[in-house]
């Protein structure tokens, strides 16, 4: 029987080590994946070309019908509404007449859900035991292209489509209130008011990468980080932005980097949001100057008469109108090549 005990208490010993390894391995910090609101992710939409859809090669003298078909799906966590959004596919950087008869620039751009007879593009989605459903697929195709100069010898093209849509991203992080900070600075077995938040961003190429909370006078501030994740560009959100085309590329372009913020609490908390850089509301637009992270500064002001400590969450919606794009170069071959000498 002793050795038997001995056996146990030494399994037992061992099973403790491991689990005080394993917990001494994760950090306070480090956000649990099981209460992860969101899918996450840094790109709302993805799109790729569809396979030979434009080929490798093509032949000229219009002798090579082809077509240019991307497919796009929601990996963000958005709708994308036919009513409500812009969401549009551009060929670019070639010349329409060499393409298609009558050459209508027109017929190198198509809205994305129009075109697709789609009323809404559904993004992904957490469920709440942690499940996650992938976004809406949808494809846009330019049909019956044919390239019709004769060449004197094989060419090359760079065939370049965009994609121009509006997005949001939301981010939430738990913060800790204080209706009284000085009477209760020192309180911190409910929470601290001077801590690195951990961000929690729904998936989007616009994040919030840090949140920061600091004792200012009664109240507290929390800071948010504001950076560009994506490989795109960013603009000032379609239905606010004059431009024919919202995402110009271009120098005289001055709605590049702009993006809409609203910082809120639940109304039932009780507590005032003010951020001086949204002009002392809590909702406005920033601009990432050159496309740098940015950040703003709120002040979160409770009811000093209840004198209440409780954590709560702050959300943060970002919205914006993106634009990124796929390229491929093409080979043209000039058919007379082919010819035997």
């Amino acid at each position: 029987m002793r050795i038997k005990n001995e056996a146990q208490a030494s399994a037992f010993v061992l099973a403790l080590i491991t689990m005080l390894l394993l917990q001494g391995c994760s950090s306070p910090d480090t956000p649990d994946n099981n209460i992860q609101p969101f899918v996450g992710g840094i790109e709302g939409l993805a799109m790729i070309y569809q396979e030979q859809a434009p080929p490798d090669e093509i032949f000229d003298d219009g002798q090579f019908p082809f077509a240019i078909t991307v497919l796009v799906e929601n990996v963000g966590e958005e709708d994308l509404f036919y009513s409500d959004d812009f969401a549009e596919v551009r060929v670019v950087g070639i010349n329409p007449s060499y393409f298609v008869e009558g050459g209508d620039p027109d017929y190198f751009r198509k809205n994305l859900l129009f075109d697709s007879d789609l009323e809404v593009l559904r993004g992904a989605a957490k469920l709440p035991d942690g499940t996650e459903v992938p976004g809406d697929i949808t494809s846009i195709s330019f049909d019956n292209l044919n390239y019709k100069p004769d060449l004197q010898g094989s060419d090359e093209m760079l065939i370049r489509t965009e994609l121009c849509y509006d997005y949001q991203t939301i981010t939430t992080a738990s913060v800790c209130i204080k209706d009284d900070i000085i009477a209760n600075l020192g309180d911190d077995k409910i929470c601290s008011v001077d801590e690195f938040k951990v961000p929690h961003n729904s998936g989007g190429p616009v994040h919030i990468t840090q949140v920061k909370q600091y004792p200012g006078g009664r109240n507290s501030i929390v800071s948010f980080t504001i950076e560009h994740v994506g490989t795109g560009m960013i603009f000032k959100h379609s239905s606010e932005n004059p431009m024919k085309y919202p995402c110009e590329d271009t120098l005289t372009n001055l709605y590049e980097n702009w993006v809409y913020i609203d910082v809120s609490m639940d109304p039932n908390a009780g507590i005032d949001v003010e951020c001086p850089l949204l002009g002392q509301g809590h909702t406005g637009y920033i601009q990432l100057f050159q496309g740098e992270p940015r950040v703003i500064q709120c002040t979160l002001k409770g009811d000093k008469d209840r004198n209440r400590i409780f954590q709560d969450v702050i959300r943060v919606e970002m919205d914006y109108t993106y634009l990124q794009f796929v390229e491929k170069p093409v080979v043209i071959r000039d058919v007379s090549s082919f010819e035997p000498v």
